[in-house]
């Protein structure tokens, strides 16, 4: 991310060469922003792009049960002519939500230059200036924060014609595909029990570099001077978002599965920005200076996971030297 640093700082150059000593000021310090929350997408947990985390279910011979956990412990029964046995699954959904920043420090480089003064001593000038800020966030969602785990149940049959199976060795899991026994279509269950776990892990990073070009107008009271200042930026935001599920049994606490997933994004952002500040000259050439801004850039960066607003409200402390 060195390259928006180079060329803002060879524009910078380049908008100084045609001036004469004194008409320019190069200011260099540090900004602390704000930004507002993250918004991590809702999603629905799935071991296998299915409905459930510990399975799947198409059709009575196309689905997936993970392990014997699924199966009721109390075996098989009789229902009507046939034979039955219950088989749970588990669905896992996050809602979706928000976390805050803390708020990060940054640098900031400006280079500034007035172009007249009024009779009444007010000083009108330009502005242009590059702000880095670079920021993380991570959050994890668990049952009854953020995640909830709804149980469906449907079971396996077999004609009353055949003997009864003893409850534990039929049928043997995972039974997938066309091979297994019919599976009718499972069935929310308030009653039932999840058999499953589940932690979700997510984390958002952003680089975010803020050029302005800013009208000023500025008036001095002996060494102290006070400035406002408003215009156009250009946002450019790298924005980095991955999500990870983990999933594991209730009983024994093995896993059933882990994955993960990634997103990101490059952004080029318009937004415009005002700003009031304060500044003492202690000498012919140098001074130091503090600054309030508010920026507000008119679209959020986003990814398939994640989205956040970019405006914010920021700090800064700088130094000046005029030449």
């Amino acid at each position: 991310m060195k390259s928006p640093w180079l060329l803002a700082l060879g524009a910078l150059v380049s908008l100084a060469l045609p001036a004469s000593a004194g008409d320019w000021k190069l200011s260099l310090g540090a900004s602390y922003r704000s930004f507002d929350d993250v918004t991590f997408n809702a999603t629905q947990l799935s071991s296998s792009g299915g409905d459930y985390v510990n399975g799947y279910y198409n059709a009575d011979d196309d689905y997936l049960v993970m392990g014997d956990a699924q199966l009721d412990l109390t075996g098989w029964y009789a229902m009507g002519l046939n034979y039955a046995r219950n088989v749970s699954f588990d669905q896992t959904t996050f809602a979706g939500g928000s976390d805050g920043w803390d708020g990060t420090t940054g640098l900031v480089v400006s280079l500034s230059r007035p172009l007249t003064t009024t009779n009444s001593g007010w000083t009108f000038g330009v502005n242009l200036s590059l702000a880095g800020f670079s920021a993380d966030v991570s959050a994890a969602a668990t049952e009854g924060n953020g995640l909830t785990t709804t149980t469906y149940v449907g079971f396996f049959s077999l004609p009353n014609t055949v003997p009864l199976p003893p409850s534990t060795s039929y049928p043997t899991t995972p039974v997938s595909g066309s091979g297994g026994l019919g599976l009718n279509q499972p069935v929310y269950d308030p009653s039932a029990s999840a058999t499953t776990s589940a932690r979700l892990e997510l984390s958002a990073d952003l680089n975010l570099y803020v050029l302005s070009l800013g009208l000023q107008a500025g008036r001095s009271f002996g060494p102290l001077a006070v400035r406002l200042e408003a215009g156009p930026t250009l946002n450019l935001a790298d924005f980095d978002t991955s999500m990870a599920q983990n999933v594991t049994w209730t009983e024994g606490g093995a896993g059933v599965y882990s994955s993960s997933q990634t997103d990101d994004t490059l952004d080029i952002l318009f937004g415009v920005y005002a700003s009031g500040g304060l500044s003492w000259q202690f000498s012919e050439r140098w001074e130091i200076g503090v600054e309030a801004r508010w920026d507000e850039v008119f679209d959020d960066v986003s990814t398939d996971l994640a989205q956040m607003d970019l405006s914010g409200l920021s700090f800064s402390a700088l130094v000046g030297f005029s030449f």
